[in-house]
């Protein structure tokens, strides 16, 4: 069922209210570069396009590989429709609490796209397993409200948002323990950690901070100003021009993207390697040049980036984090001319709605939810992990062998481990 226009006019309020008073935007300039359509192979053995040299980030883009596989290769696991289907494979059981063994083997299978395995939220608590299911392991068990999953560097532990804090709940029998708390704020929505485990992005209040992702010196912080104290940088401790909702940083570590709370929302990415007050504008895209349907508006609710050359956004169409899914590539950020996008990239027969995508380490593969929307409030969500090569190729896609996520509003916010 399609979002009430009602239900749309609520969140575009609640939206209203948080961005009221906005700081304005700081005057930028952007090079416009020639716009690239966006490259989706229309047949599967077809070779990608060798991404365009972006002297502005570095590394350069590499190409896509051409393997012409159209779902990942598993122990166990069979392609089935692009709805969903039956495996032949059984789903494994989870396990309970407390056993170290299984916490050894939690989230260590086979390497695709240069992960190992995967952590979600299902039930309101972290799951960790290896991508062909096996070691499904459940790692909290307080039920408290967690968001914004992230592998921590060297993958034995799944840092998350709890309330006021920054917690780890860790593989090898390590518990759950609070890594950064902070005392009289009023939002903390998002944190992100650098490719090398150097900096902590965070958006406190609705503000950026970047310092440095130290957890013996964090676990002493409880105030904002003892926070910002931590910074090398003043000017992004807190970067106040813009309200910061999340955040995804570049493969390099000297970019990050910002999804910048306004109306219409926008993602932008900056050049942070300098301390400046004026950080360099690289790229960006508002809401306006997003939308591809012009009988609906569109609304932005998430986005990744693989750091180098691939944006993935989602709509709001259901359940307060399901839509449509788009793919765009760095060419076509920088062109602020351009004033839409080619086409829809939902890869699963065109159905929506999709959710929490994220790229895979090495930017070959894209993970994402799904919940198809033609079964209506039964719907289930299953987690899909498919060759970023075939989107629109028209194959079809085995659901990795993870038991459904049966609440139709829960956000699974899956995320891949890296193998060192």
């Amino acid at each position: 069922m399609k979002v009430s226009i009602l239900c749309r006019l609520a969140l575009v309020g609640l939206l209203c209210a948080a961005c009221a008073g906005a700081p304005p935007q700081p005057a930028v300039e952007v090079t416009p570069v020639t716009p690239t359509a966006l490259a989706v192979p229309q047949q599967a053995a077809a070779a990608p396009t060798a991404a365009p040299t972006i002297t502005a980030l570095v590394p350069a883009p590499t190409e896509l590989p051409t393997a012409a596989v159209l779902a990942p290769t598993m122990p166990g696991v069979q392609p089935t429709s692009a709805a969903g289907g039956s495996m032949e494979a059984a789903l494994p059981s989870p396990t309970p609490v407390g056993s170290t063994s299984e916490q050894n083997a939690a989230a260590r299978g086979p390497v695709i796209g240069g992960a190992d395995g995967i952590a979600y939220l299902s039930g309101g608590e972290i799951w960790a397993a290896g991508l062909d299911g096996s070691g499904l392991h459940q790692l909290t068990s307080d039920g408290a409200e967690k968001s914004n999953l992230q592998w921590d560097v060297g993958g034995q532990a799944v840092l998350y948002l709890q309330g006021e804090c920054l917690s780890s709940a860790g593989l090898e029998g390590a518990g759950v323990e609070d890594v950064l708390c902070l005392d009289n704020i009023e939002t903390f929505s998002a944190f992100e950690v650098s490719p090398d485990g150097s900096q902590l992005a965070l958006s406190v209040n609705n503000q950026l901070y970047l310092v440095p992702y130290d957890r013996e010196r964090l676990r002493q912080v409880s105030r904002l100003q003892d926070l910002a104290s931590l910074a090398g940088c003043q000017h992004f401790a807190p970067y106040q021009a813009a309200f910061v909702k999340s955040m995804r940083w570049s493969r390099d570590g000297r970019s990050l993207a910002l999804f910048i709370m306004a109306m219409p929302s926008f993602v932008r990415v900056y050049d942070v390697s300098q301390c400046t007050p004026q950080p360099r504008l690289l790229a960006g895209i508002t809401e306006k040049r997003f939308q591809v349907d012009h009988n609906k508006s569109a609304l932005m609710i998430d986005f990744a980036w693989d750091g180098a050359r691939w944006f993935a956004m989602n709509t709001v169409e259901r359940n307060l984090w399901y839509g449509d899914l788009q793919l765009m590539d760095y060419p076509f950020m920088q062109d602020v001319n351009q004033l839409k996008l080619q086409a829809r990239a939902n890869p699963l027969g065109g159905r929506c709605c999709y959710s929490a995508a994220r790229f895979s380490p090495d930017g070959s593969y894209l993970l994402f939810a799904f919940q198809d929307m033609a079964q209506g409030a039964g719907a289930q969500t299953h987690l899909y992990y498919i060759p970023l090569e075939t989107l629109g190729s028209g194959g079809e896609y085995a659901e990795l062998p993870l038991p459904p996520i049966t609440d139709p509003r829960a956000n699974p916010r899956p995320v891949l481990r890296r193998i060192p």
